[in-house]
């Protein structure tokens, strides 16, 4: 009972999930630290903890990470690093900590991720997408709710790729060689009005520039978004 009041307490306080959340994260990481630390053989705990870093700033950026010598053990080079991680009596104290770091990054941020929803919900069109075009737009979704928004530019481009497809082979129509082609030829035949054409070549070139040249280079996501949705209701009618 008191556990379930301290949830109700902690709402009734105006916590937010977040809070709370990160909250149960910090005791989880605490407790660890408190149960390994009671056994001597469990001595190694800060290298179980460093190896952890080691990999996942190398997998954010899918490159080895240098060793840091900061915190006094940047004598473990990568190989010795992967080792521990994968290898040794020390990777499930390396798994543990990557949980705790996964956590902090995925499982906060949940007022931002709610307000995103909403951003969708308003771009909501009636229309009947393909299956494949509806992947996509799962993959578009969960990327804008998550915040991977370069992600999200990226797939808006293709969604409109797969979407002009569809249409082509619906109409017994040769595909045209490229994107550009293919949204121009759907304004020449009527499947698109000239303003959306339009829209579709923004589409098109923000796509370009994520993948071309850099992947933060697009600001407006939700307009890129919002634009998306335009196309593929006169898409998918």
């Amino acid at each position: 009972m008191d556990d379930e009041n301290s949830y109700l307490s902690g709402y009734a306080e105006g916590r937010s999930l977040d809070y709370e959340l990160e909250g149960w994260v910090m005791r989880w990481a605490d407790d660890r630290e408190t149960f390994w630390k009671q056994d001597p053989e469990n001595a190694a705990l800060d290298i179980a903890d460093h190896a952890a870093q080691m990999v996942i700033q190398s997998v954010d950026e899918l490159v080895p990470a240098k060793p840091a010598t900061e915190d006094g053990l940047g004598y473990l080079d990568w190989a010795t690093i992967r080792l521990i991680a994968d290898q040794s009596p020390l990777s499930q104290g390396v798994g543990e900590r990557l949980q705790v770091e996964l956590a902090y990054r995925l499982s906060l941020d949940n007022a931002g991720k709610a307000d995103r929803v909403m951003d969708l919900v308003r771009l909501l069109r009636d229309m009947q997408p393909s299956e494949v075009v509806r992947r996509y737009l799962r993959r578009i979704s969960r990327c804008y709710v998550s915040g991977f928004f370069p992600e999200v530019v990226i797939l808006c481009r293709s969604v409109l790729d797969s979407a002009l497809r569809d249409r082509y082979t619906t109409a017994v129509v040769e595909p045209a060689p490229d994107l550009n082609a293919a949204i121009d030829a759907a304004a020449m035949f009527g499947w698109i009005r000239p303003e959306t054409k339009l829209i579709a070549h923004k589409i098109r070139l923000r796509g370009n520039k994520a993948i071309h040249q850099d992947p933060d280079l697009v600001k407006d996501v939700l307009g890129t978004v919002k634009n998306t949705m335009q196309c593929l209701a006169e898409l998918c009618p």
